[in-house]
């Protein structure tokens, strides 16, 4: 993490300037696609479920992430040859390495499975996946 100071704005009232930093860190993200669709059926669980989890753990362990609906689209056929509607609602968990209050790369990686395998059980999806900065991975 490093920082850097520059100036800014000036200050309207008395002229002076208005120091500004910014604040760098190596770069992390992992978006973390979850289906509400139960498993290939109708039932739909509602994204509040996941807002409640992702509140409660983020105020167990200090943490932030963001969600953010999403309408997965796909073939309408089933491997089986059965017809199936051909999309569901979903969403995406945003972690991102906050530079402010920098967490090792390994922790944010763990918290994204724990949150992912969390979900995937939650919304009985059969696969969930997580997309990193550098590699991709569907939790069967």
């Amino acid at each position: 993490m490093r920082t850097k100071c520059f100036p800014g704005s000036v200050n309207p009232e008395d002229g002076t300037m208005q120091m500004r930093s910014i604040t760098f860190s190596k770069t992390f993200t992992a978006q973390i696609f979850v289906g509400q669709r139960v498993g290939y059926s109708e039932a739909i669980i509602p994204i509040e479920e996941a807002e409640k989890y992702l509140q409660d753990f983020c105020n167990t362990v200090g943490f932030c992430v963001t969600i953010t609906p999403t309408k997965f689209i796909y073939k309408n056929v089933a491997a089986s040859g059965e017809p199936i509607s051909g999309w569901e609602p979903g969403f995406i968990v945003g972690i991102i390495q906050y530079p402010l209050y920098p967490v090792d790369e390994s922790v944010l990686r763990a918290r994204a499975e724990t949150l992912a395998n969390t979900l995937k059980d939650m919304y009985q999806q059969k696969k969930v996946t997580i997309v990193y900065s550098d590699e991709t991975k569907t939790i069967n």
